[in-house]
């Protein structure tokens, strides 16, 4: 079975500590994503710090795959999902105008978001003031 298949009917919930290779997991799944779909495919990663977010970029383009900021990317380039990873803040995924784009069902966004990524999980509750995980 193809994990593509797999995942387009299943919702996931998964936690790696630091340093087992979230990031090459979601650069590897953009590629082969992008393979299955034959198509660009996009994956939006929830990040909490500036620095992270520049090394990963960073990281993605030294794989061959475009990546960029959310707090970078015009509105128009959201919109034609001209980008296979996009990087950003709780605070930059939650602004209205990023939420409207995603919305628009002829976006090729909308079309082409093949997965949201919460890196750091814990950090999205001190970013926005509301829990979205509830712990046992």
């Amino acid at each position: 079975m193809r994990s593509t298949h797999y995942l387009k009917e299943m919702t996931y919930w998964q936690s790696f500590p630091t340093g087992f290779g979230k990031s090459l997991i979601f650069q590897l799944f953009i590629v082969a994503a992008s393979i299955e779909m034959k198509e660009q495919q996009t994956v939006l990663v929830v990040c909490p710090l500036k620095s992270i977010i520049d090394n990963q970029i960073a990281g993605a383009h030294s794989m061959g795959i475009s990546a960029a900021s959310a707090a970078d990317v015009l509105e128009d380039e959201f919109r034609v999902a001209k980008f296979q990873l996009i990087f950003g803040s709780a605070e930059t995924v939650i602004e209205k105008r990023f939420l409207d784009i995603l919305k628009e069902t002829s976006s090729s966004l909308y079309k082409r978001l093949a997965v949201i990524v919460v890196d750091e999980s814990h950090t999205v509750e001190m970013s926005t003031g509301k829990r979205y995980f509830v712990s046992n």
